[in-house]
């Protein structure tokens, strides 16, 4: 594996880990990006100015492709210690 398949592989796990996490900090995100931060430095300057100029990955999505985790508002005020968004099942 490549250094820049590595560092792809990488951000995909992060991506991962945040959803699976609803975007809240983790031991296992803090990991991945540890890893991520030594992959960073075995990849070229061409590689890193190739990662600079795109989107991050966790934001690529295919436009027909449904959510299948959808976050819906919650009222706080009902639900103390509630986090203002929850999952649901996806929709339809």
């Amino acid at each position: 594996m490549t250094a820049l398949e590595r560092y792809r592989k990488l951000e995909d796990d992060l991506a991962l880990v945040r959803w699976l996490h609803l975007g809240l900090p983790s031991q296992q995100e803090d990991e991945i990006l540890d890893k991520m931060d030594g992959a960073w430095w075995a990849l070229t300057d061409g590689e890193r100015a190739l990662i600079d100029g795109e989107p991050p990955r966790s934001l690529i999505r295919d436009p027909g492709q449904r959510p299948t985790r959808i976050l819906v508002d919650v009222d706080v005020e009902k639900e103390p210690g509630s986090p203002v968004r929850r999952l649901t099942d996806p929709v339809g």
